[in-house]
């Protein structure tokens, strides 16, 4: 009788580990999906700036660029900041 015991108590000790470390991977695959998300989001501001970018792209020649500007090449035109 006592080994029964030792035995239900060993196991319910092991399931509750177990049921701690699966609550600790739901929390953790959250909080991944959700960085995921944001940076999904974050992706797509960027991509939308950059094609904004593009539109606003200045062709410039050589000798018309002051110091203070660096150029930002892409394809046949640079972007002045």
């Amino acid at each position: 009788m006592l080994e029964t015991i030792d035995h239900i108590t060993e196991f319910t000790s092991k399931f509750r580990k177990l049921e701690s470390a699966l609550r600790a991977a739901k929390a953790e695959e959250f909080s991944l999906h959700k960085e995921k998300q944001d940076l999904s989001l974050r992706l797509k501001e960027l991509m939308l700036v950059a094609k904004d970018l593009k539109g606003k792209c200045l062709c410039w020649a050589p000798n018309s660029v002051q110091t203070s500007r660096i150029p930002f090449h892409s394809g046949n035109c640079s972007i002045l900041f």
